[in-house]
């Protein structure tokens, strides 16, 4: 994994699944800028992941651009795995249209892009976020190829940031290939549970700083 991105403090996972309209990602803009010394991670997912067009809407071109001036903000691009039965090839494409993106003259899905041209990096990828992830052992090499391809694709290879969503504790080779893996994707009150308690216990304190919690209701 690319241990040179990894946040020194806590940070603040979004899934900013939410269609951006004037307002409605204004309460994040507010925050980051409010706490420059707070980190986030924004997961964008315009369509199930990138969608089929070269860029997305007006709407989205604008609010992308105005997020990736927050320094303080990685933005994430979404990808959906079906917990292993989507195919490397499906992925790897919504991974060519995100990294298209920073390529983008920012008038949305109607400006094509010019491989000759050197990229504006208007819109900033930081990273990716596989959700949806398998927790079964047996596909360690299957994400570990994917997120392979992903640094490699981003420019920003570096310092890429991958995130695997499995929902739930998983083996530790995951995290070889990973940044953070989520451990957790349920209603607050269930992050008290024994399940939970017991699983981060027994996890080394190194992945216990790369793990994940999303919580909801």
């Amino acid at each position: 994994s690319s241990t040179s991105s990894i946040p020194k403090r806590p940070f603040i996972l979004v899934p900013l699944y939410i269609y951006p309209t004037p307002i409605s990602w204004s309460p994040l803009f507010c925050a980051a800028r409010s706490h420059p010394g707070l980190q986030f991670i924004a997961v964008v997912n315009p369509n199930n992941g990138p969608g089929s067009a070269p860029a997305p809407d007006t709407n989205y071109v604008a609010a992308l651009r105005e997020l990736s001036t927050l320094s303080n903000i990685k933005i994430l691009g979404y990808i959906y795995c079906s917990y292993g039965k989507r195919s490397s090839v499906e992925m790897e494409r919504d991974i060519v249209v995100y990294r298209a993106w920073t390529a983008q003259r920012g008038r949305g899905s109607d400006s094509p892009v010019d491989p000759d041209e050197t990229p504006t990096l208007a819109i900033r990828i930081d990273g990716m976020f596989f959700d949806e992830a398998p927790s079964e052992s047996e596909y360690v090499r299957y994400m570990a190829n994917i997120s392979g391809v992903a640094r490699k694709a981003l420019q920003n290879s570096q310092s890429a940031v991958i995130v695997y969503n499995p929902g739930m504790f998983v083996d530790r080779a995951f995290y070889e290939s990973a940044d953070y893996v989520a451990v957790f994707e349920n209603r607050a009150g269930a992050w008290d549970s024994a399940y939970v308690c017991d699983n981060l216990m027994m996890l080394p304190e190194a992945l216990r700083r790369r793990s994940v919690a999303i919580s909801h209701s």
